[in-house]
């Protein structure tokens, strides 16, 4: 029954009774930037909550967000995190220049590169077996589609259109 939402202004909203009723708390983890925050995902498997930033930091839970504790404290706006998923073994976490990937939440190994001419990465997906990742190619301002069996190892797959965002789902 729990619930937890987060906002850019650093605060996280826990309901423990499925959203009848409230708590806002800031975690305290030991930055001095602020926890723009970007996104939550719950993983059922681990029984864990992660939240992500746009200084490259990832926090998790594993109470239901009574307390929260650092996994990937990076500090620093070039490693912006956009999305984490979770592919069942792990999570691979589409961060600008790079992805992230940890078993378990609470360590990261990363920061695996694409090359010199990332701005960002929106988006990241997994089918089963391969992991996508759209980028956006700072010297021709185009997205580029990536691919990874392992969500460390990429390589460019397609070149896409203009645009200010590109953003990637997909299913088993």
């Amino acid at each position: 029954n729990t619930v937890i939402t987060c906002s850019s202004a650093g605060y996280i909203n826990r309901s423990t009774d499925g959203g009848l009723t409230w708590v806002e708390t800031q975690p305290n983890i030991g930055t001095s930037n602020s926890w723009n925050w970007y996104g939550v995902l719950y993983n059922p498997d681990l029984s864990q909550w992660l939240l992500w930033n746009n200084h490259g930091n990832i926090i998790y839970s594993s109470n239901d967000g009574a307390s929260w504790a650092a996994g990937l404290t990076t500090n620093t706006q070039s490693n912006i995190i956009f999305q984490i998923i979770w592919s069942g073994s792990q999570y691979v976490a589409a961060a600008r220049g790079g992805s992230y990937t940890s078993s378990n939440g609470t360590s990261w190994a990363g920061k695996h590169g694409f090359g010199a001419n990332v701005a960002y990465n929106h988006s990241v997906a997994y089918n089963g077996t391969t992991y996508v990742m759209s980028y956006e190619d700072s010297s021709n301002s185009l997205w580029q589609i990536l691919s990874s069996t392992d969500g460390s190892t990429w390589t460019s797959r397609r070149s896409g259109a203009y645009g200010s965002d590109a953003h990637i789902g997909g299913h088993v």
